[in-house]
């Protein structure tokens, strides 16, 4: 029997880093697959907590933070880039609203306890990230669950509930108490902290480790 080695991501849904190590995760899984099974579980981070309920206008908020539009714009070209070199496509350009993602990470938990974490945290980055979705909008989740084969009313219900809502704050102060100040932040084994979007051999290297300390 292969081992199991066990990950703990903390991550935010807007954060291309995330996406991006998401990818190169995936690759070292996969380069590994042979000697090991993997046990995932993503967790909430908003790298904006105090971000309006109903987020902001794009292009004025990253101007904002990252000093200027031209220098927004170089950012997200630099970004965009890497992804693609990983695989995946990326249009910056296209996000409208740069949203509150306290909604997103509440249908995260709430898909988490119907078996499609995974899932749908795949297709949330696809939808924010290539598509430009908002991902403050309950439409939008929604439709995403109904998709990925869950209840559209019974999500839609619990999104314009509360459920979730301490687990989900929760999760974020456990976070920050343990440490974690940025994202991605990937935990491996409850004991290997892997920060940022480092590249497949990164994580070869801990899976490595992983099983040195076992045996």
């Amino acid at each position: 029997m292969k081992p199991v080695i066990t990950i703990d991501i903390v991550s935010d849904i807007v954060c291309p880093w995330c996406y991006i190590g998401e990818a190169r995760l995936k690759k070292a899984m996969e380069q590994n697959k042979a000697a090991f099974d993997f046990a995932i579980t993503y967790h909430p981070f908003e790298l904006n907590p105090h971000m309006p309920e109903e987020g902001k206008e794009s292009v004025a908020y990253y101007s904002e933070r990252f000093g200027g539009e031209e220098r927004m714009k170089q950012i997200f070209a630099q970004t965009a880039a890497t992804a693609h070199a990983e695989g995946l496509e990326l249009d910056l350009a296209k996000q409208a609203v740069a949203p509150n993602t306290f909604l997103a990470h509440r249908f995260v938990a709430y898909a988490k306890s119907k078996g499609k974490q995974l899932p749908v945290i795949h297709e949330l980055f696809l939808a924010y990230f290539t598509k430009g979705k908002n991902m403050g909008d309950i439409n939008v989740l929604t439709e995403i669950a109904s998709a990925l084969g869950m209840d559209k009313n019974e999500t839609e219900t619990v999104l314009k509930g509360n459920d979730f809502t301490d687990e989900v704050s929760e999760a974020q102060l456990y976070w920050r108490k343990m440490g974690i100040s940025s994202v991605p932040s990937f935990i491996i084994q409850h004991k290997y902290l892997v920060q940022g979007a480092q590249p497949p051999e990164s994580f070869t290297e801990v899976f490595r480790e992983v099983v040195k300390e076992k045996s």
